[in-house]
């Protein structure tokens, strides 16, 4: 028969206690790896991979979005859109990773805080010289002809110059009361026949790791906030047009669209080529893009110029370049009228696109269109451009005379003027206005439309804070030390010695300097003993 097990009280009560303990080990276990720093390595190496993901793979809302989704395969479609890596900084498992890493560091912080704590309340004011032996710089000296309380007064100015900083020594007492708000403490206390001085600066460097933690958590907050409520689409402009909303193209030709809070105008776009000659507007032939934009809200208006590198942020939005049609057209346009008789001068008039100009003796000139690659429709007799490209530019406009009667006509450039008559005899119709033959002499080069990337993120600003503090606090951190000096005088064998010891938690290189220097001060003794590196251990009271 198997054992019979009696269930007592006191047996209950036992495993009651073994199952609380089985618990609490569990949540200890867990808040411990919670609070590991090398768990908050592997989530920011886990992040990192995952912004890449996002960095390599082209995002939903962005204007290459949709010739990029349109070369995947159908399974590659599949599986991105399964794993979320077409908008990766959405997914639910982005912003968890987010929301991990910062309770990461706000349980390391609160896990290290107590450790230091002790530092600021009760510094160790009062040694033996056994504790001075374990510190990572210490010298033991003996004096022959010096009073007691000289040397100790000697040694603690000694101190006080040497650690105190220069600027806060050139403000007098203002410097004091400084010294005093940034923890540059010092305290004298008495043991029978001996007296220890004590000196410490920069104890708030110990807790400097908080501030490094604040400026990350400032990060990630803002960065979620971003990835929550942040909002990524694009704008299409051609001259002219006006706008109050933008489209976040996505997968499956779904489109999002974003109502703007202000009302967006194109006033004008352009292109800075290298070669104006190249007839083509690729990058390679491309110094910047201009968008000129009115942004109008509550009756206030204000321009910007959205050109490459240089993007403008209004109201909580930022716009910069992104893309361009390639579909070309021209910004302005110079027409030349020669006169049908060959005699007389001949009439230069500069059009811009979408505008309008008076002609003395032929009316006002108005823009309809232009076409890089002329074509006619044989059966309309409606002109088309056949392609983007500039091998056959044909500028169409129209001629309003004073009685208000409207004429559509076209220019066309030298060359490809000389077989119209021939081959194409009711066109020559279209560039006669009056008395004169127009000619297209010259045209500036420029895209149809401009797209802009619209990126609004409520989250930024906090991350540019954080940053910047980030980067202020890690100077605190890696530049600044928590640095302690003790002297212990005493006498011994009818003669006194001084124990000097000193302590920092960084920057070893520097406070040794200082070391040597607080002892160069001091008067001429003996040295017993000397060492500049100890137990790394003792760094603690």
């Amino acid at each position: 028969m198997a054992d019979l097990q009696v269930d007592t009280p006191a047996r209950s009560a036992a495993v009651t206690v073994e199952q609380k303990a089985s618990k609490k080990g569990l949540l200890d276990s867990l808040l411990d790896t919670l609070s590991s720093v090398k768990f908050g390595i592997v989530l920011l190496i886990v992040l990192a991979v995952l912004s890449s993901i996002g960095t390599f793979i082209v995002q939903e809302g962005t204007s290459d979005f949709q010739k990029f989704y349109e070369s995947l395969t159908p399974a590659e479609k599949t599986v991105y859109q399964v794993l979320g890596f077409m908008d990766i900084y959405h997914t639910w498992y982005f912003n968890l990773l987010l929301l991990v890493l910062s309770l990461n560091i706000t349980l390391a912080t609160i896990d290290r805080l107590p450790g230091y704590w002790h530092f600021f309340i009760s510094p160790k004011l009062s040694i033996t010289e056994q504790f001075a032996k374990y510190q990572p710089y210490y010298v033991k000296l003996r004096f022959r002809s010096v009073a007691f309380e000289q040397l100790l007064q000697v040694a603690s100015d000694s101190c006080r110059q040497v650690l105190m900083p220069r600027w806060l020594r050139l403000l007098g007492p203002l410097g004091g009361l400084l010294a005093k708000l940034t923890f540059f403490r010092s305290a004298l206390t008495s043991d029978k026949d001996s007296k220890t001085f004590f000196i410490e600066r920069g104890v708030w460097n110990r807790y400097a790791f908080c501030a490094v933690h604040l400026a990350l958590l400032l990060i990630l907050i803002g960065w979620f906030i971003g990835n929550r409520w942040g909002q990524k689409g694009i704008i299409q402009f051609q001259p002219g047009q006006v706008s109050e909303v933008f489209f976040s193209p996505g997968a499956n030709d779904t489109v999002r669209t974003f109502k703007l809070p202000f009302k967006m105008t194109c006033v004008d776009i352009s292109q800075d080529l290298i070669d104006k000659r190249k007839p083509d507007l690729s990058p390679q032939n491309t110094l910047d893009w201009h968008t000129v934009i009115v942004f109008e809200v509550n009756g206030k208006r204000f321009k910007g110029d959205i050109h490459l590198n240089e993007p403008i942020d209004f109201m909580g939005y930022r716009f910069f370049q992104a893309s361009f049609d390639q579909i070309t057209s021209a910004r302005q346009m110079t027409l030349l009228f020669m006169p049908k008789t060959g005699k007389g001068e001949s009439l230069e008039v500069v059009l811009k696109r979408n505008g309008a100009t008076d002609v003395p003796g032929v009316g006002k000139i108005l823009w309809r269109d232009f076409y890089p690659d002329f074509r006619m429709d044989p059966e309309t007799r409606k002109p088309f451009t056949a392609s983007g490209e500039y091998v056959r530019p044909v500028a169409e406009f129209a001629v309003q005379a004073a009685d208000g009667t409207v004429k559509p006509a076209l220019a066309f450039t030298e060359d490809f003027l000389k077989g119209i008559s021939s081959n194409a005899p009711f066109l020559a119709e279209m560039i006669s206005v009056g008395d004169y033959n127009v000619v297209l002499k010259d045209f500036e080069k420029v895209s149809r439309s401009h797209t802009l990337q619209v990126q609004y993120d409520p989250g930024v600003d906090m991350v540019y804070w954080g940053f910047a503090l980030l980067v202020l606090f890690l100077f605190m951190v890696f530049f600044f030390a928590h640095e302690r000096v003790w002297v212990l005088v005493k006498p011994e064998d009818g003669e006194l010695v001084l124990c000097m010891a000193g302590n920092t938690n960084r920057n070893k290189h520097a406070f040794e300097k200082r070391f040597l220097s607080i002892l160069a001060r001091l008067p001429e003794a003996e040295v017993l003993e000397s060492r500049r590196e100890g137990r790394s251990a003792s760094d603690h009271n």
